[in-house]
């Protein structure tokens, strides 16, 4: 899920709405952590946008189901990633996670990111 910050609201705060109205997901703010920022200005066609990427922990249970503005919500297996296509650099962001995924930062941000989009084939 994704979306844009609103005027007067943190990033985090931006989690916690989007989580609800694509998920209907309300989840404390420990269930959530910054993963990295995306700034290359070529990563959308539209204009330049800088992400904010989050990883969040949904607990065991909690069932989504799609909510104003999500058509469905779709469990996809990490090894499947690969084969499917995603909006601009959103591929790249998966993938940085999957090589991510297990490794031990001691509670530290493993780096700020920039995706470096060299072709317009993911636009």
């Amino acid at each position: 899920m994704g979306g844009f910050v609103e005027v007067g609201e943190t990033s985090v705060e931006a989690v916690h709405r989007e989580l609800m109205e694509e998920m209907h997901i309300e989840l404390h703010d420990d269930a959530i952590s910054l993963f990295g920022i995306y700034d290359d200005p070529m990563r959308d066609a539209r204009r330049h946008t800088v992400s904010a990427v989050y990883v969040v922990d949904i607990p065991e249970g909690v069932k989504p189901y799609a909510g104003d503005d999500a058509a469905e919500v779709v469990r996809v297996a990490y090894e499947d990633i690969g084969n499917l296509e995603f909006f601009a650099d959103h591929k790249n962001i998966l993938m940085d996670f999957i090589s991510q995924k297990g490794k031990s930062f001691g509670g530290q941000l493993p780096g700020i990111r920039r995706s470096l989009c060299t072709s317009t084939s993911n636009r």
